[in-house]
């Protein structure tokens, strides 16, 4: 969805290969009640928006471009309200699919995961791998802050050192050799390499949030 804080701004690019400014989350604490436009991709016939178990709207699905909207795509505009937000994907008249989108609640802390998708198993003991770490900001019940810009200090113990650390943020004033940084969008990525065999624990922290800690094994 569109960020509420832009709502109703005309993105501008010189470029063919741009894409729309959008964020995939419903979490926007301080917009209640406000307009938010909201896109669903799909290639179904239609689309039907839930917010918290009432129905917004039944749309057919643009099966070609128009202006700002692409094809492939329903555009909603609603209030936001925090809650449960579904999409209802429907093909010859009956549901072929769902997605649906859940606010973060209770206090924000930090979260650390290691990439596993390339099939990491371990950090090489000489040095011949990295890990990716996704840093995240969630709420107690686990669901991204995806408004988070959170700075956070990066700690590497043991038989590892860090490679480098950074988030998508456009305009960020540190290297990404710094272990000091920022989320944006409530993420940011930290890569780890081992410096020998044996034990590597990464921790994060932020006096906002707290601190989180993963441990990885070296060999």
């Amino acid at each position: 969805m569109q960020d509420p804080a832009k709502y109703n701004f005309t993105q501008v690019s010189t470029s063919p290969w741009a894409w729309a400014d959008r964020v995939e989350g419903w979490s926007w604490a301080g917009y209640e009640g406000k307009p938010v436009r909201l896109e669903v991709y799909s290639a179904a016939d239609e689309i039907e928006l839930l917010l918290n178990g009432v129905s917004v709207g039944r749309q057919p699905v643009r099966k070609a471009n128009a202006g700002k909207d692409l094809a492939n795509t329903v555009a909603f505009e609603l209030n936001y309200q925090p809650g449960e937000l579904v999409a209802v994907a429907y093909t010859d008249g009956r549901e072929s699919g769902r997605s649906t989108l859940v606010s973060a609640t209770g206090s924000a802390r930090l979260q650390v995961a290691v990439d596993e998708a390339d099939g990491f198993e371990g950090l090489d003991a000489a040095g011949q791998n990295v890990a990716h770490l996704y840093i995240s900001v969630v709420g107690e019940n686990g669901v991204l802050l995806n408004q988070a810009q959170e700075q956070f200090e990066v700690s590497v113990t043991g038989s590892g050192v860090l490679a480098g650390a950074g988030s998508s943020l456009p305009d960020p004033t540190v290297p990404y050799t710094s272990n000091v940084q920022s989320t944006y969008d409530g993420r940011a990525l930290v890569i780890v390499r081992a410096t020998g065999a044996g034990e590597v624990t990464v921790t994060v922290g932020s006096g906002a949030l707290g601190s989180a800690s993963l441990r990885l094994i070296a060999s």
